[in-house]
């Protein structure tokens, strides 16, 4: 009886979430709850599309929250919007432009999210698109651009099909925007709302038909990974001063190196037993004992830079070298790095046609006794291939890769032959499948293959007695020296300013080249003589917005558990206590040490040592901390502060005395600034009773 009644009560509950009241006269209670959960699970479906993953995930975390935590975000906003409408809606029926609208936008929302976007609102015949919120990558500037150029090449094909003369106009620009929901207690919609958001629109407007127009900031982290042309600065409706704008004219064949370290211009520092191991590894290449060489590293530690100097000897060796690099917004393309390898192997180059294409393809097979394999092998690169059409796609797999083998093997034969992976770990599966296959076959070949990749990718064939692997590590001291020195043209850094650089970058070469530029552009170092020296006190410095999409984009992986861990551990400090954390968080301290030690083991974002008898954690680096910290809304922050030092007043009650000046810096930042002044002169009568 007790069940009956229970199981009554859950179906009570559902019909409340449906909004239908269930029939019992056809079946029993368990079925008829059976039933609406089902109806549950279609509605939640639904709804799904209304909302983005990350904020249903929020919500999930907080059922009870009235709103869903805001964020700060550094986020790249698209506008796009239709010309031609309102003469097409004048002469077609409303239902037709209905259609033709949904058509349109189906089209659009596909682009985008592709490329990671998130659809923050129609509006009418426009759209407006967020690349960095609720998500963000670490290139989200670029995946917006890459969107606009082939949403604009959609539109056309989508008006050509059509027979309408309609076409796009796209604004672009990044910048700091708050992410948050917004609207009453009754209907809500999660959006982003800041200066940046206004400009993306008012560069729409800049934008004539079938163009892309985006702004300074947009283009500092673009320039050269995408063609671009400067025009003229523009007033605009909001701003008192001109705007620097510029129109994107298409995609580079491949991306240009933005980085003076990857693109070799400033001399390669340190690396010197890496770069040993690289010579022998070429050497005996070349007289084929095949080798691999895998470089493995954080993002920005400088995997490109020894991948460059690799290219550079291979080919001063006589080696043939081809590179195919795997892009974050593209690894669910089948062959994504072997397609430009290809490129390179036939000689084809950007201005060539379908028909050239083909008959490069078929002369450099045809010489090499491989025409078997042409269907194959060309259909990679888009040539159309019939007889192909319907074969089993496992032989088709089976073809495609000994096709490839056998071509290397081939082009080895003729000329030594160096083959890259740049960002394997944005690879398909079927690459990396491919690439096994090759390795294999290294002994006895004069074939090298170069890798590079991030930890989070695990190669079992790199282990091979014939592949070098090289674990790439932040630049040391003296290492951080020669590289400023060499970035600034300066023969002495000041001591303050060395310091100041390693405590933000910790070593990683991409960071400490992002950083000068951030100190110079913005003049807080000047070079006097040959010193780089500081003009001002240098104190706290916001990180470039290079290294923190960097950063956030790492961070955003996590799951929203443990990205709110992230970022109230990030309020407490660098390092912090797990009891007070559980306390802030208002979870037992079992759960929270099993989410510490996922952050610590498996993403390597925190570690842990013990003090006195108690284990207390630690960002691993300052930038991780400050990145995460800075995600959090100001008045957020205040709240959070305001209650950890409340949970260090209950937690250390009988022992204030070693906390005080933590006491006095929470309350400082929260809203009650008055305890800071107590806790403030209490810590400083602390401080004359020690030296007294």
């Amino acid at each position: 009886m007790e069940q009956h009644e229970l199981i009554k009560k859950i179906l009570e509950k559902l019909d409340n979430i449906t909004g239908r009241k269930s029939s019992l006269l056809q079946g029993d209670l368990e079925q008829a709850v059976f039933d609406k959960l089902g109806q549950v699970e279609k509605i939640i479906s639904s709804i799904q599309k209304y909302l983005p993953k990350r904020v249903i995930d929020k919500i999930l975390l907080n059922p009870d929250g009235v709103k869903v935590e805001g964020e700060r975000r550094q986020v790249t906003v698209l506008f796009g919007d239709l010309s031609g409408f309102t003469a097409m809606s004048e002469t077609m029926d409303p239902e037709q432009v209905v259609e033709v609208v949904n058509q349109y936008f189906d089209t659009m929302v596909e682009i985008a999210s592709r490329y990671g976007g998130h659809i923050d609102k129609f509006m009418g015949d426009a759209l407006m698109v967020l690349f960095g919120a609720p998500v963000a990558h670490e290139d989200d500037p670029l995946r917006a651009c890459m969107a606009a150029i082939e949403m604009l090449e959609a539109m056309d094909r989508f008006s050509a099909e059509r027979k309408m003369d309609l076409a796009m106009s796209i604004g672009l620009n990044t910048g700091e925007v708050v992410a948050l929901n917004v609207g009453s207690k009754e209907r809500m919609e999660y959006t982003v709302i800041g200066d940046g958001v206004n400009l993306a629109a008012r560069l729409e407007k800049v934008a004539t038909a079938r163009e892309c127009v985006i702004g300074e900031n947009t283009y500092r982290q673009v320039k050269g990974k995408i063609k671009l042309k400067k025009l003229k600065p523009v007033m605009v409706k909001g701003k008192s001063k001109p705007q620097n704008v510029y129109l994107i004219q298409g995609r580079m064949e491949e991306a240009g190196q933005s980085s003076a370290l990857r693109s070799g211009s400033i001399k390669l520092v340190g690396r010197m037993a890496e770069m040993e191991g690289i010579k022998q590894a070429i050497e005996k290449a070349k007289n084929a004992k095949g080798q691999m060489v895998a470089i493995t590293g954080e993002s920005g530690v400088g995997k490109s830079r020894i991948a460059k100097e690799l290219e550079l000897l291979a080919r001063d060796q006589g080696f043939k070298f081809t590179k195919g690099k795997c892009y974050s917004y593209s690894s669910n393309v089948a062959y994504q790095p072997f397609i430009r390898q290809l490129n390179v192997i036939f000689n084809i180059e950007e201005k060539d046609n379908g028909e050239r294409k083909h008959e490069k393809i078929q002369e450099a097979l045809h010489m090499l006794d491989l025409s078997d394999f042409e269907p194959f092998l060309g259909s990679l690169l888009g040539i159309t291939y019939g007889e192909i059409e319907g074969l089993d796609p496992e032989k088709r797999k089976r073809k495609t890769f000994e096709g490839i083998r056998e071509l290397y093997l081939r082009q080895s034969k003729k000329q030594p032959l160096a083959v890259a992976f740049e960002d394997l770990q944005w690879a398909d599966t079927l690459s990396l499948e491919l690439l096994e296959h090759l390795v294999d076959i290294l002994p006895n070949e004069s074939i090298l293959i170069c890798a590079d990749f991030r930890p989070e990718l695990a190669l079992p064939f790199i282990a091979k007695p014939y592949c070098l692997n090289i674990n790439l590590k932040p630049l040391k001291k003296q290492e951080t020296w020669q590289m400023v020195s060499a970035l600034a043209s300066v023969s002495d850094v000041d001591d303050l300013v060395l310091d100041k650089l390693i405590e933000r970058t910790e070593g990683n070469p991409l960071f400490i080249e992002e950083v000068i530029r951030h100190l110079i552009s913005r003049r807080l170092v000047k070079r006097e003589g040959e010193s780089l020296v500081a003009t001002k006190r240098l104190g706290k410095m916001a990180l470039p917005n290079t290294v923190a999409s960097v950063v956030l984009g790492r961070i955003d992986k996590l799951g929203e558990e443990l990205r709110r861990l992230l970022q109230y551990s990030a309020v407490i400090g660098k390092e912090f206590d797990r009891a007070v954390l559980a306390k802030l968080l208002k979870e037992p301290e079992e759960k929270i040490q099993g989410l510490l030690d996922n952050l610590e083991h498996f993403e390597g974002l925190l570690y842990s040592k013990m003090v006195d008898t108690k284990r207390v954690y630690e960002f691993h680096s300052t930038t991780t901390h400050e990145a995460a910290y800075s995600t959090l809304l100001k008045q957020r922050r205040k709240e959070l502060h305001g209650n950890v030092a409340r949970t260090l007043e209950n937690e250390f009650k009988d022992n204030l005395f070693l906390h005080l000046e933590d006491l006095a810096h929470h309350y400082y930042n929260s809203s009650h600034q008055d305890k800071a002044v107590t806790y403030l002169h209490r810590a400083g009568d602390k401080s004359r009773g020690l030296y007294a």
